[in-house]
């Protein structure tokens, strides 16, 4: 409000803009015509993304291999019936590592 009131320019926020600009503007009122709230895009490390992508891969499998020996354990200590529900599971587990298995290949390639 103060901005407003005390007519201030302020960068990438306001601009007191006159008569004669908006006239030259075809009175065109759109805000980034006068006011400029381009930021540039931070610059992106590469190196520093394959190699949190590895630590997030490296994780990936360590909580992996953590709930395949939480699944192990329980199938030695349930029913026959969650026993099966515990196979489907390790199952699809082991599908899982298996494709991402595949797909690290073929994206060395």
């Amino acid at each position: 409000i103060n901005t407003y009131k005390e007519r201030k320019n302020v960068d990438k926020y306001a601009s007191v803009v006159s008569y004669e600009d908006f006239v030259e503007n075809d009175f065109n009122l759109n805000i980034p015509r006068y006011v400029d709230t381009f930021e540039p895009e931070p610059v992106i490390s590469i190196g520093q993304n394959v190699k949190e992508l590895a630590e997030l891969d490296k994780e990936e499998q360590r909580l992996f291999s953590e709930l395949s020996l939480s699944v192990n354990a329980l199938v030695a200590t349930q029913s026959l019936q969650d026993a099966q529900e515990l196979d489907k599971l390790k199952a699809y587990l082991n599908a899982k590592a298996k494709r991402k298995q595949v797909q690290a290949q073929q994206e060395l390639l």
